[in-house]
């Protein structure tokens, strides 16, 4: 888990070692000849001790091939370590294995009970199994254990954000930023809020605070226009993507209009995105889930793929690509019954 902070420090110590082993330690016992060669035993030594290390190097490259073989590794080195079994878990959870993550979460319960980003990424794993009430509990407990840091009130209001709560969820992301006013994250989601209840007083309170503490932030710009000019989010997001020319800009455009039920240009958005950033697998999902409203399984099927392809792990697309596909079978085979 803290690999990273002695690593430096060796580096002076292994320089220090072997400086001392060439200064003192090889004269005193004779370990050079006159013509300053090693002697073949202490040649042998060296070279038997480096391939030790070689092997364990390789060894220790397998480990540390990937993220969750790191994090598998130091599970089972270190079972009692909560932080490892929870951040094992978040891998599980990103790999849409949740059952799995649930079960390393529990593990780690016992020895971080008061750890708030626990509970965090609990309510996060159980929002995403669809078991609301409990992740509420998840989100309240890493409120309760994290009263001092911002992200708990951040992730429990976007939560709330989510499930439509939008006066509780406006209180949480305004005390997240009483703690930090610079949590960029809160800033973003209480400013689309705002806008969202067309609230433009205080939309433009939080667009001025943000442009205070950077002038050139382009978004703040945009809600500070919003603000002024009453517009709604769908214009604001389409003068920030003409703007900006951003993959992101152009996604949240894109997810806007598939919310307004405008699934063409959706897609147009989407492919805005793709031609910045081409292995974008976020832009594709939102094709392909637009093109499912549209019933175009093919070309559902189509994009889905092509996001599976720059993220495996991605959950969200493979549920759709599931769904193209099985509705496809059954227009084909509608089809075939009627002929």
């Amino acid at each position: 888990l803290n690999y990273h902070r002695p690593f430096f420090p060796y580096v002076g110590l292994i320089i220090a070692l072997f400086s001392a082993l060439v200064v003192y330690v090889l004269p005193k016992y004779k370990l050079v000849n006159p013509s300053q060669q090693l002697s073949s035993a202490f040649l042998t030594l060296l070279i038997i001790g480096v391939g030790i290390y070689g092997v364990g190097t390789y060894q220790r490259n397998k480990v540390w091939k990937t993220e969750e073989s790191i994090w598998l590794d130091a599970t089972i080195k270190s079972p009692k370590n909560g932080r490892a079994l929870m951040n094992y878990g978040l891998i599980l959870m990103s790999k849409g294995d949740y059952v799995a993550a649930e079960n390393y979460f529990i593990k780690a319960q016992p020895f971080i009970p008061y750890y708030s980003y626990l509970y965090v990424n609990w309510g996060i794993l159980k929002e995403r199994m669809g078991q609301l009430a409990e992740a509420e509990k998840n989100f309240q407990k890493a409120v309760e254990y994290g009263a001092a840091y911002p992200t708990t009130f951040y992730f429990y209001g976007k939560f709330l954000s989510d499930q439509k709560r939008y006066p509780e969820a406006i209180n949480n992301l305004v005390k997240a930023l009483e703690l930090a006013p610079n949590h960029n994250a809160s800033q973003r989601l209480l400013m689309n809020l705002y806008q969202e209840q067309g609230d433009f007083a205080n939309l433009e309170k939080v667009a001025l605070m943000v442009l205070q503490q950077d002038a050139n932030n382009l978004e703040a710009k945009f809600y500070l226009d919003a603000a002024k000019n009453k517009k709604t989010p769908l214009q604001t997001l389409q003068d920030h993507a003409a703007a900006s020319k951003t993959p992101e800009a152009y996604l949240d455009l894109s997810l806007k209009y598939y919310q307004a039920k405008q699934y063409e240009k959706c897609i147009e958005a989407a492919n805005e995105a793709l031609k910045i950033k081409s292995d974008f697998p976020e832009a594709y999902n939102n094709i392909c889930t637009a093109y499912n409203e549209l019933k175009q399984w093919d070309k559902a099927i189509v994009a889905c793929e092509q996001a599976i392809k720059f993220n495996p792990n991605f959950t969200l697309a493979k549920n759709n690509l599931a769904w193209a596909l099985e509705q496809q079978k059954q227009s084909t085979n509608s089809s075939t019954v009627e002929k």
